[in-house]
């Protein structure tokens, strides 16, 4: 995994900070913020997190996996909860729906 510089910097100006204002944040040196802007070197996995803490982005954007600022996981959870929701609320309105949804669920294929 390669870390998107071109991100990181522009998430910088975005929010107005100098390379010495992101340096403090992530309690590193200005010189190192220039080396990760400039792809020289790749931050450590705590101050990946720092940077997506600072800028309200996942660890997944700054690393080019996906390029939604938030995540791919953070979409999943969503149409989990949804499906779960709706799921549940059938089985309320209906019982016997349940025995329909347990025999789908066990099938050998979604194992």
């Amino acid at each position: 995994m390669k870390f998107r510089s071109d991100r990181l910097l522009e998430l910088r100006k975005q929010k107005g900070l100098s390379q010495a204002e992101l340096a403090q944040h992530l309690d590193v040196s200005q010189s190192l913020v220039s080396y990760y802007e400039s792809g020289s070197k790749q931050p450590g996995y705590e101050t990946l997190g720092k940077m997506a803490n600072l800028f309200s982005v996942s660890v997944e954007y700054l690393l080019g996996l996906t390029d939604n600022p938030h995540g791919t996981h953070l979409l999943d959870i969503a149409s989990v909860n949804k499906i779960t929701g709706t799921v549940a609320e059938a089985i309320i309105t209906n019982p016997s729906l349940l025995e329909s949804y347990q025999d789908f669920f066990e099938r050998e294929d979604l194992q």
